[in-house]
């Protein structure tokens, strides 16, 4: 778990915003628009903890939740935002209604294991607001709930604008629509794709959030980071998947081939298990670790 920002003590007696999130490119960029939408839009001063963590299970949210109310204990005004993350599980929420129902809890998620729908209708919480579609991304949803929360005039024109187009890069990433992209024809979603993977995980998730948020009112300056970590990123793969190659196990299950990795370096996983699919030497890619 990380603390990505948190405001200085002398600024408890303010209302809280909370953001806890998945610690990926889709996660941090999530926060970061809502970060950049209450910031700019509700024009109040807030005191803000992000945190972050690569465990997206809803066991690891509730110990997120846990750790920020404990850091700065949860009032009536606060406001949580659950990003790109499984949501707590129906046993929490109503176990800590007393104190999470002082807050507006808003949930913002793609996956279909966390549709509402599952879980929501279970809950004594009437305070919880979510935004969730398997089509798109944490990011992109992030910037949809932005759009319908507020009925900002033009002079916030140029923030959306800056952030729609970085958002739906990492989207092409997250849910891997860039595998179907001509390479030639759409190289600049194809390559920025790449790059969003590349940055994150070559520059380490706390320097990529903070680069996004200080470049959130012209993300085109984030041009030459992603270029080169994509460089970084793409060597250091291409020869760490030389050795890794020859280290699986390999079984049949019914009609299935499946090729099992044991201590695969994780921020190779999705690229790597692509390349299998796409040389058709397996029909499923598992990883122990």
């Amino acid at each position: 778990m990380e603390i990505l920002k948190m405001s200085t003590k002398n600024k408890k007696h303010l209302p809280k915003r909370i953001i806890v999130t998945h610690s990926d490119a889709d996660g941090l960029t999530a926060a970061t628009v809502v970060q950049g939408a209450v910031e700019k839009l509700e024009n109040k001063e807030f005191y803000w903890l992000v945190l972050s963590s690569s465990n997206p299970t809803g066991t690891e949210t509730e110990k997120m939740l846990d750790f920020a109310n404990n850091l700065i204990p949860f009032q009536f005004g606060d406001k949580i935002f659950i990003c790109d993350r499984a949501n707590p599980s129906v046993e929490y929420l109503n176990m800590n209604q007393a104190t999470l129902e002082k807050t507006q809890i808003v949930f913002i998620d793609h996956h279909i294991t966390n549709n509402p729908e599952l879980w929501i209708k279970r809950t004594k919480l009437k305070n919880i607001s979510t935004i969730w579609s398997d089509e798109e991304s944490g990011a992109t949803l992030a910037l949809q709930w932005f759009k319908e929360q507020y009925n900002f005039d033009e002079k916030f024109e140029s923030l959306y604008s800056s952030f729609y187009k970085f958002t739906e890069i990492v989207k092409l990433w997250d849910i891997f629509t860039w595998t179907k992209l001509d390479k030639d024809e759409d190289s600049e979603k194809y390559f920025g794709a790449l790059g969003i993977n590349a940055m994150e995980k070559v520059l380490g998730k706390k320097f990529f959030y903070k680069k996004i948020n200080e470049n959130m009112n012209d993300l085109s300056k984030l041009n030459d980071l992603l270029e080169m970590s994509y460089e970084i990123y793409m060597d250091d793969y291409k020869d760490y998947c030389k050795i890794s190659r020859k280290k699986a196990l390999n079984y049949k299950f019914g009609r299935y081939f499946i090729k099992i990795y044991y201590d695969f370096d994780q921020k190779y996983q999705s690229l790597f298990s692509y390349d299998i699919f796409e040389e058709d030497e397996a029909d499923i890619v598992a990883f122990v670790t």
